[in-house]
């Protein structure tokens, strides 16, 4: 689950443990210059998983603290990232330590 887990968790900001996020596959593989049958596989995992639901077009975050702790150490970058640029993006919400997260393979 490489570049995907990340992506899908830091493509909107979520204000509680399951939100939608409208994305299709094609617009995700795009975003990250795979194909799209790769996108289908990995979040296929990622809906066996019970992280994520996929509806057509959309695709609902079931367990957001476990999709954060099966992202590589990337996501916490880009959270860092836009929480010193845009303070307020993630609001008070406490969520998995990003210092234990795995590291990009």
């Amino acid at each position: 689950m490489p570049k995907t887990v990340p992506q899908i968790a830091a493509s909107r900001q979520l204000d509680s443990t399951r939100d939608t996020v409208p994305l299709t596959h094609e617009f995700l593989a795009d975003m990250l210059g795979v194909q799209r049958s790769t996108v289908s596989s990995i979040t296929r995992s990622l809906q066996e998983a019970g992280f994520i639901k996929q509806g057509r077009g959309v695709i609902t975050v079931m367990d957001r603290t476990r999709l954060e702790g099966a992202s590589c150490e990337c996501y916490g970058t880009v959270r860092n990232s836009f929480e010193r640029l845009l303070p307020h993006t993630y609001g008070n919400t406490s969520t998995t330590d990003l210092r234990q997260q795995r590291r990009c393979s």
